[in-house]
Formats: C-alpha cells, structure tokens, sequence
C-alpha cells in the first residue's frame, strides 16, 4: 500500500500524544484538582486519535468522530478552568456551559435522519471546533487576566497551568482558522488537504508537549 510523504508525517505527529499521555500515566498519582482533569483529556484524546487512525488506515471515515470528540473536550476544559480559576461563578455555570456546548454542537444533527448518515457524513464539522475553541479562548484569557492581576510567582514558567493556557491559546488561535477554510480546502485539492493537516498536526505536537510539560513540572504531594 502507497501511502504520500504527507500521510507518513502524519503518521509519526501523532507521537507527541503518546508521550503526553505517557507523561499523565507516571505523573497521576502527583495530580490533583484541575492536573488531574488534564490527565483525563490525554487519555480521550489517545483513545480518539488511536481510533481515529485505525479508520483512516482502513479508508473509513472518521468525520463523524469531531461533535463527539469537541462535546466532550470542551467539557473537560470547563471543568479544568473551574477548578484552576476557583471561581465560584464558574463553579456554578459550568454544568449549563458544558449542556449549551453540547447543545450548539449536537443542534445541526437534529435534522439527521439516521445513525448510518451521522456515521457517513462527508463534511467536516469544522463549527463545533469553532465553538469549542472560543470558548478555551475565553477561559484562557480569564486565566492569564487573574495571574498577571495577582503576580503571586515572578517564576510564571514554572507554573503548570502557564504552560497548559499558552498551549491551548496558540493552539485554537490558529485553529480557528484553519476549521474555517476545513471543507473548501478539502474539496479543492487532496494533496492541499493533506499539507493542511500536517500543520493541523504540528499544532497538536505543540500543544501536547504543553502538556506534558505542564505535567512534568508537578510537585510531589
């Protein structure tokens, strides 16, 4: 089986989710609060991007992994935040952000007549990232609003939840933007499409060496 250049860097992008998972494995028993939620996202996230490429090897589409995968990663970033933030607001909100995430991704489906067509759709519901990411985005800024307000540490660099928040703000900063154009420029060239997602990936690598980051840097209990 011939696979492109593109197709084998892919293939070896998906590394840095292996490590980062890998780093949450060793490092869970330090974890607590919010670090303990990040181990959760690594986890979903390896068995998404595990199952995801099983479907691609086979040539079977796994768009209709993406309102699923967005639900539920967006839910766990509300959940992280309230409990990094200690905001009592947002410790009271986050149930009903979390229901209104899932009712602005999972909307558009309503309208599907059958499980086969969600399971077949062609498109890429490059919306629900959209809406997910302004809503990291959000919270990051929050974050990033409280810290330099308070400046409890002249050591930023050292702290977990720096390196989490700056990955995550890179990361939906530019990949906000490339969900916009998702569907054109995977109809417009394949081999365009796949370079796409080679830039796709090499943000992933970015945000999940955040993380793994992040992790490392715990202190023991």
């Amino acid at each position: 089986m011939h696979y492109s250049v593109q197709q084998i860097i892919l293939s070896f992008l998906v590394i840095p989710t292996w490590i980062a998972a890998i780093v949450a494995v060793v490092r869970f028993k330090r974890a607590e609060g919010w670090t303990k939620v990040l181990c959760y996202i690594q986890f979903f996230a390896l068995f998404i991007q595990t199952y995801s490429d099983i479907l691609w090897y086979r040539k079977v589409t796994n768009l209709f992994l993406y309102p699923i995968y967005t639900t539920i990663e967006g839910g766990l970033f509300i959940w992280m935040y309230s409990l990094m933030l200690k905001s009592a607001w947002l410790d009271k909100a986050r149930v009903w952000l979390i229901l209104l995430l899932a009712l602005a991704v999972g909307i558009k489906y309503l309208e599907i007549d059958s499980f086969h067509e969600f399971i077949n759709q062609s498109a890429i519901d490059g919306l629900s990232r959209i809406i997910e990411g302004g809503i990291v985005i959000a919270l990051v800024i929050v974050y990033f609003f409280k810290v330099f307000k308070e400046i409890k540490t002249p050591h930023i660099h050292q702290e977990p939840a720096f390196w989490v928040s700056g990955g995550l703000l890179i990361y939906f900063s530019c990949t906000i933007i490339l969900y916009v154009f998702a569907n054109f420029v995977r109809r417009y060239s394949q081999e365009f499409n796949q370079s796409f997602w080679v830039l796709h990936s090499l943000l992933n690598l970015l945000l999940y060496s955040a993380y793994s980051v992040a992790l490392w840097k715990l202190p023991r209990k």
